[in-house]
């Protein structure tokens, strides 16, 4: 049977973070999300000093990485649930694991910006600690670093996820290819 590498990557509110999560519970997949190790490592609380936060997420980053080693070494499909907006962040995630063992693919969530502004705002501690312009200020500019991926040797699969409608689709389309 084929096991799975994989990397969920999309704009903030894409949906990224909730098909992992419905890998993890629904498919058996380890699933490894570095902003939730650097909270887990650091706190939950914004780290102000810009040196500080850049040490906590490669920090995360390095754990998330020997977690991932630990799972796929135990034979699990992995998901690593991250923005990982630039393809050179692609690369640091995916080229750690070369291995004929397994198969690297990675998935792309894509949404328009009113659904993703939308989104954000609903999720716990946004809508009260940031403003309406903060979070269409974040949302917006995500965009502006966003490459698309570009890596050889690994499978990209596109999901487009807008309306409900497209919720069952995806979830079906995750089933039939790694259930």
């Amino acid at each position: 049977m084929t096991k799975y590498l994989v990397l969920a990557t999309g704009l903030t509110g894409s949906g990224k973070g909730t098909f992992s999560k419905y890998m993890e519970t629904e498919l058996d997949f380890y699933r490894a999300c570095p902003e939730e190790i650097r909270d887990e490592i650091y706190g939950s609380e914004h780290i102000s000093d810009y040196g500080k936060r850049v040490a906590a997420k490669a920090h995360a980053t390095d754990v998330t990485l020997e977690r991932v080693r630990t799972k796929l070494g135990e034979g699990r499909n992995v998901v690593i649930d991250s923005g990982a907006p630039t393809n050179k962040r692609r690369h640091e995630l995916l080229d750690e694991f070369d291995n004929e063992d397994y198969k690297k693919c990675i998935l792309i969530f894509q949404a328009d910006t009113e659904t993703r502004i939308q989104r954000v705002q609903k999720r716990p501690g946004y809508g009260k600690r940031l403003s309406l312009d903060m979070v269409e200020k974040i949302v917006r500019d995500d965009v502006s670093n966003w490459e698309e991926p570009d890596i050889e040797g690994v499978e990209i699969i596109r999901y487009i996820n807008e309306t409900q409608e497209d919720i069952a689709v995806i979830q079906n389309g995750l089933s039939e290819q790694f259930g």
